[in-house]
């Protein structure tokens, strides 16, 4: 494949993972807030701050994008899942020892399964994607 095109396609899987995460977070915040759930708005973007670095350093560490993993889709769906679980690990940790006690847990729970869904999605829209542009 060509390099500029790699390139291109490592930058708006970034991009379009970080926007999975921020829409979850935004979507289940706007409907939280109806319900008058949400009291403390501060730890809920402490939250959201960290689930944006942890993803960022665990894709970053796994070699989730590197341009050897993109090309073969059974390698970065795989890396990808790792990532995906290991950020479950790292937010599960920092809700402990951070006490956020304060962050509902049906919020935590849409969340993750939330991302996992659109992760998925993302995997599968990139898959079409490769697909088409293989051939």
């Amino acid at each position: 494949m060509n390099n500029r095109f790699l390139n291109h396609l490592q930058i708006t899987l970034v991009v379009l993972d970080l926007a999975v995460i921020n829409f979850i977070f935004f979507f289940s915040q706007m409907l939280f807030r109806r319900s008058l759930a949400i009291t403390a708005v501060l730890e809920y973007d402490y939250f959201l701050y960290f689930m944006n670095i942890c993803w960022i350093l665990i894709t970053s560490l796994s070699g989730v994008y590197n341009s050897k993993t993109i090309v073969n889709f059974e390698t970065f769906a795989r890396r990808s899942m790792n990532a995906f679980l290991y950020f479950i690990g790292f937010v599960t940790l920092y809700l402990y020892f951070f006490h956020q006690i304060v962050i509902s847990r049906t919020f935590i729970v849409m969340q993750l399964s939330g991302i996992g869904v659109l992760l998925l999605a993302n995997r599968f829209l990139f898959l079409l994607i490769y697909q088409y542009f293989r051939k």
